[in-house]
């Protein structure tokens, strides 16, 4: 849920599954609230959670069930200190499968220490494993995201049948990631029972870059007027700037400085957004741009490197039908509750 944070969201990408009944990912306890009072009731919170954000977590607890995730003893410490009288906390523990973000080393002993103590006490129950493979968005090809899933699945896998070996139940495994859930390994994803992928909902530029989808399969677009044009200076200067398509430079792997922008401007393929500042975008073209088909006030849609933090920049979303805005999503904003 963490792309585009809406009830309207959730309820295409749950299509099929009472509400009650459908898992949600979120990326913060303020989306676990938003969505609990939307009527979901098994939800993870897929950030590792720190002592400060206990007590928000709590409030939730019997209303929902709530999956916090964890890869340090710290962390398990703190909920063990502070834990609901009724319901023990669902954990998930996090699994380092090469990206080097979150996750512990599934392949020491501290791993199986960190699970067994989740197991084990009377206060924390283990729910399942959880990886997210990063590092697939360094890929180049389909066949390479199909390599990056693979590692995951094989490192997620593995690690599980370490704890059951250990003799610790472990009956979830779950691997995130929209590279690698939207082109898996041709061999399949045996022994993986979950997939947690977030951006899909959307797609975007990257995505499309590495070969996790194609252009047409990218739904957020951003709509931007041009405010001026410089024809000697083969260049356009537009209302959409770094708050509106973020400074997320996208694939840099792939195009190098030569083809860089800050998104795809439809239909014209000669166009690169070289330069954000807070509300302007500059645009640069080439000799084959015709120059005298733009005209101030002209609308161009781009679409952005990385939508989720595009639509995070965003108080609303309009869907479009054939050219016209059938509805307003409006997303959930923040962290967690004030204090």
């Amino acid at each position: 849920m963490k792309t585009h944070k809406t009830l309207e969201g959730a309820r295409l990408q749950c299509v099929g599954s009472e509400t009650a009944e459908a898992g949600l990912v979120v990326s913060t306890l303020s989306e676990a609230r938003f969505f609990a009072a939307g009527g979901y009731k098994d939800i993870t919170y897929a950030v590792p959670i720190t002592p400060d954000k206990i007590e928000d977590a709590l409030t939730l607890m019997g209303d929902v069930t709530l999956r916090v995730a964890i890869d340090h003893e710290e962390a398990l410490e703190a909920l063990v200190h502070r834990h609901h009288p009724d319901y023990p906390w669902s954990v998930w523990l996090f699994v380092d499968c090469g990206g080097r973000r979150e996750g512990i080393d599934p392949t020491g002993d501290e791993a199986i220490t960190l699970a067994r103590r989740i197991a084990t006490s009377p206060y924390t129950n283990l729910f399942g494993v959880y990886g997210h493979s990063g590092f697939s968005y360094a890929s180049h090809t389909t066949e390479e995201i199909q390599q990056c899933a693979a590692r995951e699945r094989d490192v997620l896998v593995g690690f599980a049948n370490r704890l059951r070996d250990a003799g610790i139940v472990c009956q979830v495994v779950a691997m995130g990631s929209t590279p690698t859930c939207s082109c898996p390994p041709v061999e399949g994803l045996t022994g993986i029972t979950e997939i947690h992928p977030g951006n899909y909902i959307f797609y975007d530029l990257h995505q499309a870059s590495i070969g996790s989808c194609t252009i047409k399969e990218c739904a957020a677009t951003v709509l931007t007027r041009i405010v001026s044009v410089y024809p000697k200076r083969r260049s356009l200067l537009i209302d959409a700037g770094a708050l509106a398509l973020s400074k997320d430079m996208g694939a840099t792997h792939l195009h190098g400085s030569d083809g860089f922008s800050y998104g795809a401007v439809l239909g014209q393929a000669t166009l690169r957004i070289t330069r954000l500042t807070q509300e302007l975008g500059t645009v640069e073209g080439t000799e084959e741009t015709d120059w005298d088909s733009f005209h101030l006030g002209d609308l161009l849609r781009i679409i952005p490197n990385h939508s989720c933090l595009t639509a995070a920049l965003f108080p609303c979303y309009h869907v479009i039908e054939e050219g016209r805005i059938i509805e307003e999503w409006r997303p959930d904003r923040g962290w967690q509750r004030s204090a």
